[in-house]
């Protein structure tokens, strides 16, 4: 049974309407991404192709095992992958020694003490590692709690973000 519940399949997030993704604009604490320092916005994130959201950890070992494909995903252009540091009531050490050690270039942005609350209820999941995919007008489309089946993430991608646009 925990085994079953850290392999989980994505959620569509289908229904009359897809929920609108929480806005949030935070600063890049990896040293290695090319916006390291800057505070990024959800709404500018999405706008072109649509984001693959992903909430780790430091202490989170299957997010460090999903982590390589997310990077792949990103460093082929398949998604554009932004990661949310989940390490809530501490600093970020541990975690930017784990991005630095996975070569991780993917922005990795920190939510303030003061929004946690607001984040933890804007997007609920009950385990680590945790993924959504936004599309271009910034509605959740999916949902995946726990580690992400490779061959369903891609799926949906296709699916709900499609190719980016090419303009």
């Amino acid at each position: 049974l925990g085994i079953a519940a850290l392999l989980v399949c994505g959620t569509a997030l289908a229904g009359a309407e897809p929920p609108k993704a929480h806005e949030f604009a935070y600063p890049d604490i990896n040293p290695a991404s090319a916006s390291h320092g800057k505070t990024l916005a959800l709404g500018a994130l999405y706008a072109d192709s649509g984001i693959v959201l992903n909430f780790l950890a430091s202490w989170c070992k299957f997010c460090w095992e999903e982590v390589p494909s997310l990077q792949k995903l990103d460093d082929a252009g398949t998604a554009t992958v932004v990661g949310i540091a989940a390490d809530e009531y501490g600093p970020p050490d541990d975690l930017l020694r784990l991005l630095a050690q996975a070569k991780v270039t993917i922005p990795v942005l920190l939510v303030p003490q003061a929004d946690i609350a607001a984040m933890e209820s804007a997007y609920t999941h009950s385990v680590l590692p945790a993924t959504y995919l936004i599309d271009r007008e910034g509605k959740i489309r999916s949902r995946f709690q726990g580690l992400a089946r490779h061959d369903v993430l891609m799926r949906e991608i296709e699916e709900y973000l499609g190719p980016a646009d090419p303009s």
